[in-house]
């Protein structure tokens, strides 16, 4: 590492020039991720590898429309693919009314409906190594029935729970309207 330039050198045999190098990039919060979406819509990632990373692999909160598709999303510390609010907030039923969501996080409708967006599709991606779960759906109000209207199609996830071994899970959803269509979940 030459740190008066920034740049890392890499030096290996005669057949270095047709290495793949990968490095991890680091992070540590539970809403940062590679691909990072907040309040966009209209967007649609297609084909992309997304990977080794200590965060998530792709986040989205809010907004509307947001489609990944045919991507390879592998080797992250958390979720390969998470949406929606972290907190239970309004949609919960045991903290409704409280004033505030897990975490003590101030959480009313509007704000749990926003942070969860509307009409979010994942389609055939390959989700792989995570460190806690493959794809983790938090949308939708449970209490008034308002569908989130997510998708998650065609996909194949495999080796999730790598780091919290007791809570990865291949698909988690909690809300309303999740879809979760044709999918090949397996070695979890």
């Amino acid at each position: 590492v030459d740190y008066d330039t920034g740049m890392l050198y890499v030096y290996g045999d005669e057949n270095i020039r047709d290495a793949v190098i990968k490095v991890a990039a680091l992070g540590q919060k539970a809403d940062e991720a590679i691909i990072r979406l907040d309040k966009a819509s209209y967007i649609t990632f297609s084909g992309f590898d997304i990977g080794l990373a200590r965060v998530n692999g792709v986040y989205v909160t809010s907004g509307t429309d947001v489609t990944i598709i045919n991507c390879n999303i592998y080797g992250v510390g958390m979720a390969g693919i998470g949406d929606g609010t972290l907190y239970g907030g309004w949609s919960d039923p045991y903290l409704r009314g409280r004033g505030y969501g897990i975490y003590n996080y101030d959480c009313g409708k509007e704000v749990y409906q926003e942070a969860a967006g509307y009409n979010h599709n994942y389609i055939n991606n390959h989700v792989y190594n995570t460190g806690i779960n493959g794809i983790a759906i938090y949308a939708g109000d449970r209490i008034d029935l308002d569908p989130a209207n997510h998708n998650i199609i065609s996909c194949e996830i495999n080796n999730t729970g790598r780091y919290e071994q007791s809570f990865g899970v291949g698909v988690e959803a909690l809300g309303v309207g999740i879809n979760i269509i044709g999918n090949t979940i397996h070695d979890i």
